[in-house]
């Protein structure tokens, strides 16, 4: 049976985080399978361990990665898609770039390449 959702939960609803963490199981296992196959470089810990791409903590999410221009398209294409299937998008306003040993200007310009790379698409 299929039904369509009219109108969303309120911030502050109860029923708001169980559905957010449904939808970011859906993201997690598109961030698996793109990790999989080379699509997106997450960090690598050492000695060959854990590769980390992503972290979900209450209602934020956070991308770990290879810095590259690539790597961040990538990443832009990944959250399109995300945004296709299940409406939910980038919050600019409460977003935010790091970088560990990455000149500033280069942090600005790939900021710049992931907000125009999803403003095309949104």
């Amino acid at each position: 049976m299929e039904f369509t959702v009219g109108k969303g939960v309120r911030q502050g609803d109860l029923l708001s985080p169980f559905l957010f963490v449904i939808a970011m199981e859906a993201l997690n296992d598109v961030m698996v399978k793109a990790c999989n196959l080379g699509i997106f470089r997450g960090i690598h810990t050492p000695n060959m361990g854990l590769i980390i791409s992503h972290l979900f903590y209450v209602d934020d999410t956070l991308f770990v990665g290879e810095w590259s221009r690539i790597n961040l398209i990538n990443l832009a294409r990944i959250l399109r898609c995300f945004h296709l299937v299940s409406n939910l998008m980038v919050n600019f306003s409460k977003s935010k770039v790091y970088r560990i040993g990455v000149a500033t200007s280069d942090v600005e310009s790939f900021s710049q390449i992931l907000i125009a790379s999803l403003r095309i698409y949104l």
